[in-house]
């Protein structure tokens, strides 16, 4: 009876650290997956700073015109708002990625909530919180990064307008460069919450017995 006992013992143990690999391999699954939509969002940041450089070199060029060159303002007014779109375009494209991955990223919430080990557990949720939050994040730079395209524009209209102001230049100019400040505060919290949540992944991968090169 107490060898049956015994091994019944060994049996079961077995049993709960094969299905803890098991929950960890498909937990692997799912962070890589994430790693690997979020490539596109990676992708778009060369694209996306050379628009930016294109766009800007444009605005030097109009507030460099004098006012009687009609022609050439508009001209060059055209090409800052064309690379506005294409702006916009890159930020779609890189939005897409980040929804993508953090689908995938959401699929081991079920593995989690089924995880023995209370401290991993623990690691794990912590985890979800801080991509949760880092997401949320994106979604506001994206929000505002759009809006702000939107003051550009507006700009490079209010710039082809002999009419315009100095005064109403310089006021839409402030808001544009109140903007651009707002999406770097969040940029720097985003980075922050990236940072935090690489090393959450890196802790739980070296808690588990997956060899997997971090």
């Amino acid at each position: 009876m107490q060898t049956y006992l015994r091994w019944a013992f060994i049996i079961l143990v077995i049993t709960a650290l094969t299905a803890c690999g098991k929950t960890d391999e498909k937990i692997h699954e799912h962070l890589e997956a994430a790693v690997e939509l979020e490539k596109g969002f990676l992708e778009q940041q060369a694209p996306l700073r050379l628009a930016e450089k294109e766009e800007y070199e444009r605005y030097e060029a109009l507030i460099s015109q004098n006012v009687g060159e009609k022609e050439e303002i508009e001209a060059l007014a055209a090409e800052a708002i064309e690379q506005t779109y294409r702006r916009e375009e890159i930020i779609a494209l890189e939005k897409e990625s980040m929804t993508a991955s953090y689908e995938a990223f959401k699929n081991i919430e079920s593995y989690v909530e089924k995880y023995k080990d209370p401290d991993m557990k623990a690691l794990l949720e912590e985890m979800m919180k801080t991509m949760s939050e880092r997401y949320h994040l994106y979604e506001t730079i994206a929000a505002d990064y759009v809006a702000g395209i939107e003051l550009d524009r507006q700009l490079y209209e209010m710039l082809k307008d002999e009419s315009t102001s100095i005064e109403s230049l310089q006021e839409q100019i402030e808001r544009i460069n109140a903007k651009y400040e707002q999406i770097n505060e969040a940029k720097s919290e985003f980075n922050e919450r990236t940072k935090e949540y690489n090393e959450q992944k890196r802790e739980f991968y070296n808690g588990t017995k997956l060899n997997v090169q971090y």
